[in-house]
């Protein structure tokens, strides 16, 4: 399983961030560990296997699945020249995650049969994300709480619709969807 774990514009960065991540590496257990390298700017923190990383003109695509992305060059490219819209004409089979530092800009989308689950949380200042709620819930600006409203479904329904967490900050989506965020400059 891949591990993929990042955020944009939080308090949290430079050696702090790397700390954090690097904790969080650590203690994660279902995930493979091996290769896994945090990288940071100023815009963004990513902890993620350096293999599924591909940088072309100051964009940065990341394959957040479990098996290799074919076309990353045309992803950039179709991203490039058509901005969020691309996934709408040409949907990739992977989940992806492509950092635009200079737009200041994240893109999260899912694959179009569920195989990777992606998660994030809204800070005051940013956005973190990873595919397991424990690599949201690893920031420190994002917090454990449990939804109550996912606790009574489950003792009422013996069930979590997909849609409502059991985090209360932490959000998932259905598959083959896409979220767009562009932070202040």
């Amino acid at each position: 399983m891949t591990l993929l774990a990042g955020w944009v514009e939080t308090t949290i960065t430079g050696k702090d961030a790397e700390l954090v991540l690097q904790k969080h590496i650590d203690q994660s257990l279902n995930y493979t560990k091996n290769d896994v390298r945090v990288e940071s700017s100023t815009f963004y923190v990513l902890a993620i296997n350096p293999k599924k990383i591909k940088s072309e003109q100051q964009v940065i695509l990341v394959n957040a699945g479990n098996t290799s992305l074919t076309d990353s060059a045309n992803i950039i490219e179709n991203y490039q020249k058509n901005g969020d819209v691309f996934l709408e004409k040409s949907p990739v089979e992977q989940a992806i995650v492509i950092i635009d530092p200079d737009q200041k800009k994240l893109l999260l989308a899912t694959d179009p049969i569920g195989l990777t689950n992606l998660y994030y949380a809204l800070t005051n200042n940013g956005l973190v994300f990873g595919t397991s709620a424990d690599s949201v819930i690893a920031h420190p600006e994002v917090k454990a709480d449990i939804s109550a409203q996912s606790v009574y479904d489950y003792v009422y329904f013996h069930h979590v619709p997909v849609l409502i967490p059991f985090i209360s900050k932490s959000k998932n989506w259905r598959v083959g969807r896409f979220l767009s965020i562009r932070m202040e400059k």
